[in-house]
Parts: structure tokens; C-alpha cells; sequence
């Protein structure tokens, strides 16, 4: 599992730098932030293996470092998909790998009972590649939907890790479809303000 997580991060950050249109500081800020990325990664697992647990901090700070990796890397593979022009499918097939990953990570350390994981896989899986497969004919840039692909990622794994805790309840849902809320329609609003560079990307 460490490999496979080691991995994700790495083979992300180089996509992100091998397909994206960076001037030389920006290059170099992004291989310092893999670094750091892949260095805690690499410090939270030996800390787990040492004391045979995973610390809540190391709980939190890797849940948010997971989700940076799989915006980074849904972004790098959109943008490998372009610049090969390859088909879609492939992007879907890509995109399906990584969410598995990204849940199954999730119900590891959050100690999630892993005989229903394959249920909810699946239920990503089909809501990912539906979002994959809609959004590859909009007229958007990757970071738009990328990150849209992260929101729906986001509030899934949270419905679906408060509801096996038992505490999924109604306020607790509409407070993170409420945050899901806020964040598509920033991502709209910054989208339309061409903060995003649509003409470029």
C-alpha cells in the first residue's frame, strides 16, 4: 500500500510537470512541493510501521496530501490524454484506478470495516466515469474538471466514512453538500473570471 500511495505521488507530480506550460520558478516550486509530499508520505508510513498504528495527525495531513495528489494527478492525465490525443476511454480507465485507490487508502487508515469497500468502489467508480465521461465534451480547461471531479470525490468518501461510523446524520450531510455547494460554484465563478486560464489550458 505505501508503494502504491509513493507511487501515485510521484508519477503525478511528474505528469503535472512534464504536461503543464511552467516557466523555471514555477517548475521548481512544484518539485519542491512533490518532494515534501513524497518525504511526510514516506515519515507518516515508517511512524505507522514503528508504532504499529497510524497517528490522527498523520490521519488528517494525509487524507488532505491524498486529495492534492488526486487532483494533480486526474489533471496530469487530462492533460496526458490531450496532448496524445487519446481516446477517452482510456482517461476513464486511468481516472477509475485512481479513485479505487484513493478510497481504499481512505478506508485504511480510517480503519473502515473493508468487506462493504468493494460496494462503495463500485458506486464511485460508476459516478466517476459518468463525471469523466460528461464532462470530456465540455468546452473547459483540465483544471476545471479536475477539480470538479475532487468536490464530487471529496463528498462521497465523507458521506460514506461518516455513515459506516454511525454518525452520518442529516446535518452532517448537508453541511459537506453545502461545502460541495460553495466549491463548485467558486470553481464557476473563478472559471468565469478566466482565473483559470481557460484559453490556455
Amino acid at each position: 500500500v505505501f508503494v502504491a500511495e509513493l507511487l501515485w505521488a510521484v508519477l503525478s507530480g511528474v505528469g503535472f510537470l512534464a504536461f503543464s506550460l511552467f516557466n523555471l520558478w514555477q517548475a521548481q516550486l512544484a518539485i519542491i512541493i512533490i518532494a515534501v509530499a513524497v518525504a511526510f508520505i514516506s515519515y507518516c508510513h515508517q511512524q505507522r510501521i514503528d508504532s504499529d498504528q497510524w497517528s490522527l495527525p498523520a490521519i488528517n495531513w494525509l487524507g488532505s496530501i491524498d486529495l492534492l495528489v488526486l487532483f494533480v494527478a486526474t489533471l496530469s492525465l487530462m492533460l496526458l490524454v490531450r496532448f496524445y490525443n487519446l481516446g477517452v476511454v482510456w482517461l476513464m480507465l486511468a481516472t477509475l484506478i485512481q479513485l479505487i485507490l484513493a478510497l481504499y487508502l481512505l478506508f485504511w487508515r480510517q480503519a473502515l470495516p473493508m468487506k462493504k469497500f468493494w460496494l462503495y468502489a463500485a458506486l464511485m467508480a460508476l459516478i466517476g466515469e459518468e463525471m469523466v465521461w460528461m464532462t470530456s465534451a465540455w468546452y473547459k480547461n483540465a483544471y476545471f474538471k479536475a477539480f470538479l471531479l475532487l468536490v464530487i470525490y471529496y463528498l462521497f468518501s465523507e458521506l460514506v466514512m461518516h455513515y459506516l461510523r454511525g454518525n452520518l446524520t442529516v446535518r452532517v450531510a448537508f453541511e459537506y453538500i453545502g461545502i460541495a455547494l460553495i466549491l463548485i460554484l467558486a470553481l464557476f465563478i473563478f472559471d468565469w473570471l478566466f482565473v483559470l486560464a481557460p484559453n490556455i489550458l
